[in-house]
Parts: structure tokens; C-alpha cells; sequence
């Protein structure tokens, strides 16, 4: 195990080891920050610091993904906010247990649901929206 590896082991904050480059033998590892700015970098890099790098950004993945998924998912486009099955199912005109089933079992009201990170399924406004002007038709 590198040294720089057994630092990220220990306990040592993401911020602090993005912050400093990693050292080698030869010459100082960009940071993350660095790589996203300039992908060929990592041509250049020796295998350890791959390693050391991709465990960074794996558990850093991590991590944003847990903050995202606990804060609630938001649209993209910022439409605002979600839908429980409930107030999804009165908009549709079904009961909550019947809007379910159709969830599980047809893909068109599957496409209504936004995957926020949890097992809560939640709806996006907008495709709700637009499948009862669909089926209104």
C-alpha cells in the first residue's frame, strides 16, 4: 500500500487529499480537479496513482450520490417538486395501490417516475402532466 493510500485510509478527508497531488517516485500526481480540466493527464499517469485516483472519485461518487438521494431528487430543468403516489394517483384518477401495480407492470407509467435513489417512488409533474393530456385524447 502507498503512503498516499494508507492516508486515505486513515481517516483523512477527500477535501484534504484532492487538495494536495499525490507523489511519486518521479514527479507530483495531478489532482482530481486537474484530471476533470484535462482528461489526456491521465495517459501520463503511473498505475498506483490510477489506483489512488479512482478509489478518490469512487468514494466521492459515493458520497454525492447519499447527499443527492437524501436531499430529494429535483427536475433537471428545475420544474419543481415531486410527486408522491398519492397525489399522483389523484391526478390520474387511480387509486394509490392501482397506480403501483401499473408502475410495476406498464411501462408507460413507469416513465412517469423519477429514480431519486431510495425505493420511494416519486413522479415527475410534468410527465404526469402530459400522460393525462395524452389520455384525454
Amino acid at each position: 500500500m502507498t503512503d498516499a493510500s494508507r492516508q486515505s485510509h486513515s481517516g483523512m478527508s477527500l477535501a484534504n487529499n484532492a487538495a494536495k497531488p499525490l507523489q511519486t517516485g518521479i514527479s507530483p500526481v495531478p489532482t482530481l480537479d486537474a484530471i476533470v480540466k484535462q482528461p489526456d493527464l491521465v495517459e501520463h499517469l503511473p498505475l498506483d496513482a490510477c489506483e489512488h485516483l479512482f478509489v478518490q472519485a469512487a468514494t466521492l461518487q459515493a458520497r454525492l450520490v447519499t447527499r443527492i438521494a437524501r436531499a430529494g431528487a429535483v427536475p433537471a430543468d428545475g420544474s419543481g417538486d415531486l410527486l408522491d403516489a398519492q397525489t399522483a394517483a389523484k391526478l390520474l384518477g387511480l387509486a394509490r395501490d392501482t397506480l403501483y401495480r401499473k408502475v410495476r407492470r406498464d411501462p408507460a407509467y413507469r416513465a412517469m417516475t423519477v429514480d431519486n435513489g431510495t425505493d420511494r417512488i416519486v413522479f415527475d409533474p410534468q410527465r404526469v402532466k402530459a400522460f393525462t393530456k395524452r389520455r384525454m385524447r
